[in-house]
C-alpha cells in the first residue's frame, strides 16, 4: 500500500508486508484507497485483530476489528469496508492487490 503523504492522498508506492488486501479506484471523481491488514493474534490474549484503512479524497478513516478467530476477524474487516463503501465484496476484491492463497485460506470455513 502506498504511504500517506499528508495531503489527504497517497503516493504511488510499494505493497506493504502487513497488508492482505489493497485497492485503489475512483468513485464519483474521488480517489478511494482501501487497505485491509493481515489478521494478527493479540499478544498474550485470546483473539485476533485486523486493521482497516479507507481514504476517500480528504477523508481518511482507520479502524481495527477484533474477533475470536482469524477467519471471523477477516470477515468483519471485509464487511466493514464493503458496508462503508456500499459495494459488494466481489467488487472490492476484483482487481485488488491481494495475497490470494492466504486470503482464501483465511476465509475457508473448513479451516
Amino acid at each position: 500500500m502506498p504511504a500517506r503523504d499528508g495531503s489527504g492522498g497517497y503516493w504511488a508506492g510499494e505493497w506493504r508486508e502487513d497488508e492482505l488486501v489493497a485497492k485503489e479506484f475512483d468513485r464519483d471523481g474521488v480517489r478511494v484507497v482501501v487497505s485491509i491488514g493481515r489478521p494478527v493474534p493479540f499478544p498474550g490474549r485470546v483473539g485476533w485483530r485486523c486493521r482497516v484503512r479507507v481514504d476517500r479524497g480528504t477523508r481518511f478513516e482507520q479502524s481495527q476489528v477484533v474477533a475470536p478467530t482469524e477467519r471471523e476477524v477477516l470477515r468483519l474487516a471485509l464487511d466493514l469496508v464493503t458496508g462503508r463503501l456500499l459495494i459488494a465484496e466481489a467488487e472490492l476484491l476484483d482487481g485488488a492487490t491481494a495475497c490470494g492463497e492466504e486470503l482464501r485460506a483465511a476465509l475457508d470455513p473448513d479451516r
